[in-house]
């Protein structure tokens, strides 16, 4: 009986401080996503831009269960850093179950991010997850430019031969 107890004890107890759902889960102070994302409380976390038409933060608000309902995070945020409070995961039996990441940013209020949608659409960017696209597209795009017009620029002056030019040319666009 003892044992049982015991047992029933430990169980308790590991249920109190890990939450899972297929998406992640919460152990103690961190929070694991199956995208490969991590957050600890207490780290900073880097905004990426927000993904509405009007480029507030779609995924990023004030508590979505305010008065006020979900007020998304102003575009001025675009860029700069916020500190991870706390993690949530809460929701409905109808809607679900969501994890939440509670930040602080320099106001008061603290900001919640329905945190798998953000890193999805890039409003967080995560090293190694999603920064390559978010934070380097412009760059992305002007150094494919450069290395199109420097193949071209050898072309033109006859360092490279047509087929040369042109099978340089696939490899980089990765046709």
């Amino acid at each position: 009986m003892k044992s049982i107890i015991t047992l029933a004890a430990l169980l308790f107890s590991a249920a109190a401080f890990a939450q899972e759902s297929p998406e992640g889960r919460i152990v103690k102070d961190t929070l694991f996503l199956t995208s490969g994302a991590k957050f600890v409380i207490g780290d900073k976390v880097k905004l990426g831009y927000g993904s509405n038409p009007r480029k507030d933060f779609q995924f990023i608000t004030l508590s979505p269960w305010s008065i006020a309902g979900p007020v998304p995070l102003g575009s001025a945020w675009n860029g700069l850093n916020m500190t991870v409070k706390d993690f949530k995961f809460e929701g409905t039996k109808r809607q679900g179950k969501k994890f939440y990441l509670v930040m602080k940013g320099g106001n008061l209020s603290p900001y919640w991010a329905d945190i798998v949608a953000a890193v999805e659409q890039k409003e967080i960017v995560v090293p190694g997850v999603n920064d390559k696209s978010a934070g380097q597209a412009i760059g992305s795009a002007t150094s494919l430019a450069d290395e199109l017009a420097k193949l071209k620029k050898l072309y033109n002056d006859s360092t490279l031969t047509k087929d040369e030019y042109e099978a340089a040319k696939k490899k980089l666009i990765g046709n």
